[in-house]
């Protein structure tokens, strides 16, 4: 049907295909939930009026972010991303609108809230769940791009962090300068499941021993998600009389660790060298400055804005996922053993 028509009656619809009421009626809630169709009160149901796919430019975009309640107040992975995601729609004269929704959200959780907004343009950033959360917005036909999705089958239209490049990023380093007993602080919660979290753990243990050697499990601990957490826990790694050279962590834990070691009289980059991850604005202005492995962070977000204008522009809903390499930022925080 041409775009502006009238549906026929529900009682023609059956007639003519030989099914029944409940059948018709849930189809136009589908096809109503897609877009396709539209209520005029008084008047029935018609089919929506496509605008020219040509004409089709980014206005408001949703951003819906999945997070623990992250402190966006402070220089973090995200809030940085976040500032880069604005910076390419506003010259787009578009706008961004952000969300947190809980870890937890339920898949209704989400419609609910996808229909509470009245999205036109989708970007999530760490959904958390299974494939389903993508469907959601396919079946309605809003353009959607993810970054860093926590789903075990890589989703079209999404940028995943290749987390092997990360991992050999950090070991190849650490093993050249002479460092074997190598301490990890990961963020493995068992509260949620985190892909590159999970994944960073899981290839450090492979490619520690692909060289030919085997990480202390002792040396391997939770730390949370803040500078505190990580203080804690490399109080107690030293507590515990934790034999080690080098301790690799996120960037968002550095704080923490810094102030532990320094507490134990160790001076960082000579004494026990420090490695980071993400390579967060205030990294090279730490002291010492943080050597680092750097998800790029302005590449991704350009990227996925220009996916979505792509969307936009051509009506193709369906883009093959990209996988993101890291990059080693060497600085003073690492050096040789002694």
């Amino acid at each position: 049907m041409r775009p502006g028509a009238r549906l026929p009656a529900v009682r023609e619809i059956m007639d003519t295909y030989r099914v029944s009421q409940a059948t018709v009626s849930r189809a136009i809630e589908q096809l109503r939930q897609s877009g396709i169709i539209e209520s005029a009160i008084g008047k029935g149901m018609y089919v929506c009026e496509r605008p020219d796919k040509k004409d089709r430019k980014l206005h408001r975009v949703d951003l819906l972010f999945f997070s623990n309640q992250e402190d966006m107040s402070q220089p973090t992975f995200h809030s940085e991303l976040f500032e880069h995601l604005n910076r390419q729609i506003g010259e787009r004269n578009g706008w961004l609108r952000t969300t947190t929704m809980p870890w937890s959200s339920s898949i209704s959780d989400i419609i609910s809230k996808v229909e509470a907004l009245s999205c036109e343009a989708v970007l999530i950033v760490n959904p958390n769940g299974s494939e389903d959360v993508f469907d959601i917005f396919f079946r309605r036909q809003i353009p959607c791009v993810a970054m860093f999705p926590s789903v075990q089958i890589q989703p079209a239209n999404s940028f995943m962090i290749d987390n092997r490049s990360v991992v050999t990023n950090w070991l190849d380093h650490l093993f050249n300068l002479g460092h074997r007993r190598i301490a990890f602080l990961h963020n493995v919660s068992q509260e949620y499941y985190s892909r590159d979290h999970y994944q960073r753990l899981q290839f450090f243990y492979e490619e520690y021993a692909k060289a030919g050697y085997v990480p202390g499990p002792e040396l391997v601990r939770y730390c949370g998600f803040s500078p505190e957490d990580a203080y804690a826990a490399t109080c107690r790694l030293l507590d515990d009389g934790a034999d080690f050279t080098a301790l690799i962590c996120g960037d968002i834990n550095v704080r923490g660790v810094y102030q532990a070691l320094n507490r134990a009289g160790f001076e960082i980059g000579k004494d026990i060298s420090v490695m980071g991850t993400d390579d967060c604005l205030w990294a090279e202005h730490i002291q010492p400055p943080l050597t680092t492995v750097r998800i790029p962070r302005v590449q991704i977000a350009t990227q996925a804005v220009e996916m979505l204008q792509t969307m936009l522009e051509t009506g193709q809903l369906r883009f093959a996922s990209r996988l993101v390499e890291s990059r080693l930022i060497v600085r003073q925080s690492t050096g040789s053993v002694a």
